[in-house]
């Protein structure tokens, strides 16, 4: 189904795919760690040289760049004789660890359709049980991050939003898959995309899924229609047959919450107040700009927006320190203009290679050029620029130079 063959590069593919993937789940931290060391001496094994190093600085400079950026501004406000933590969320650590595997793992893009392909056979395996276990067993709606290393009852709800934005992102190429290959496996794993980016009850991801199935209508134009015509009766079929309207999606949600966060209160609250004024997070970004106009060249420095906004109760214990749920908002507060800059260029340097490179077919460039755009969009509701599907994302929609010269 993969076209698997032992190879060197296809088993070091391999790890930074399950890699990836147990970046998103909730799996132990010794696990991930170990996973992430495997995929970078991998790859170090394989491009390792000063000439890679080298190549790595110059050709992708504005990674570098930004991973300068957020270093030196965290360097500028880490106090080393306080009692300040080293690793504030978005952590400075997560950056270079990932900007150092994103030097060795821009050489595997050509190896960009076996990865996406592994990434959403894994995915499909891990669905198939996941979502029958907490529909029937666990008895509920919810389909969490976890892959039953830890209790379901200690979930992160910030899990399940990460998963669904991933299985967004990833279905550009379920839909590429499809198009190629009208047989009944391709559209299942579709449909099951589709369905787990439902259940997991994240307003983000599923208006993610429809603006990606809009951008492959949109790129793709008649080439898409047909495929997309079925896909899209298909899941209108389904919502028929199951009664789905965004009432009965409140409902489905509000229970699941309940029983997951064990907060019996959870039906009482607005249910889209979110997307209000009102919210929690339309109030963090609100700071995030105020603090943005005290200091908008530089910034407050990396991380001092969790710091700045800590919680505390009544009695003055401190009991959060929430993030903006928005990477533009939050760079814009902690590295003001020159930040910012830096990060939105990050999207436009990979634009421009996609656009001029010679040896991407037009219907990959479609599915990258799409992944890029909902990358784009994703971080307006969650922060990712410190983790790892963000790193290794841009660098599988990142075509090497020689691609481009050649080009020219």
């Amino acid at each position: 189904m993969l076209g698997f063959k032992i190879s060197k590069e296809n088993i070091v593919a391999f790890i930074v795919c399950v890699f990836t993937i147990f970046s998103i789940l909730d799996a132990p931290i010794l696990l991930r760690l170990s996973l992430y060391l495997f995929s970078l001496l991998g790859l170090f094994f394989l491009y390792g040289s000063k000439q890679t190093i080298y190549d790595g600085f110059v050709n992708y400079y504005p990674y570098l760049v930004f991973t300068l950026i957020c270093s030196l501004s965290f360097c500028l406000i880490f106090d080393f004789n306080s009692n300040s933590e080293l690793s504030r969320s978005p952590q400075i650590e997560n950056i270079l660890a990932m900007f150092l595997m994103f030097i060795f793992l821009v050489n595997l893009q050509h190896h960009y359709k076996y990865i996406m392909n592994c990434l959403i056979i894994i995915m499909s395996f891990f669905l198939c049980f996941s979502l029958p276990i907490h529909y029937f067993y666990y008895e509920s709606n919810l389909l969490s991050a976890t892959f039953f290393f830890t209790n379901m009852d200690v979930q992160s709800l910030a899990t399940k939003t990460t998963l669904g934005l991933f299985l967004s992102i990833l279905l550009p190429y379920c839909i590429y898959r499809f198009k190629n290959n009208l047989n009944p496996i391709n559209f299942f794993i579709v449909i099951l995309f589709c369905v787990a980016i439902f259940y997991t009850f994240s307003r983000s991801a599923t208006i993610l899924a429809a603006v990606s199935i809009f951008l492959i209508l949109i790129l793709g134009g008649r080439e898409y229609f047909k495929s997309l015509l079925f896909i899209f009766i298909s899941l209108i079929a389904l919502s028929i047959t199951f009664q789905i309207s965004p009432t009965k999606y409140n409902l489905l949600k509000i229970e699941s919450y309940k029983q997951v966060v064990n907060n019996y209160t959870y039906e009482s609250q607005d249910i889209n107040k979110t997307f209000s004024p009102n919210s929690a997070r339309w109030e963090y970004i609100i700071k995030s700009f105020d603090g943005f106009k005290e200091k908008p060249i530089f910034g407050h420095g990396f991380g001092q927006f969790r710091y700045n906004s800590a919680k505390y109760d009544s009695d003055g214990n401190h009991t959060r320190s929430p993030v903006t749920h928005n990477d533009y908002a939050q760079i814009l507060y902690e590295q003001g203009l020159v930040g910012f800059i830096s990060f939105i260029f990050l999207f436009l340097f990979n634009f421009y290679r996609l656009k001029n490179s010679i040896n991407i077919n037009k219907d990959q460039e479609i599915v990258m050029l799409s992944q890029l755009i909902l990358i784009a969009l994703s971080l307006n509701t969650i922060n990712l620029f410190d983790h790892p599907i963000f790193w290794i994302l841009m660098a599988l929609t990142l075509p090497k130079k020689i691609k481009v010269m050649k080009n020219k």
